[in-house]
């Protein structure tokens, strides 16, 4: 599922996977680009993991 942002033009996936290599540096921040990044906050073991 995506949604589209008219005003910046760019799709956003409510559902990535993460590979192996990715998940033992899995932070509580995810970067997208270099201008945008998600800051999840909470506990590191309830977080769902793929």
């Amino acid at each position: 599922m995506r949604y589209f942002l008219q005003k910046n033009i760019i799709f956003i996936e409510l559902t990535f996977e993460v590979t192996e290599k990715q998940s033992r540096i899995f932070k509580s921040v995810v970067k997208l680009d270099r201008n945008f990044d998600i800051c999840i906050h909470g506990n590191k073991k309830l977080n769902e993991k793929p």
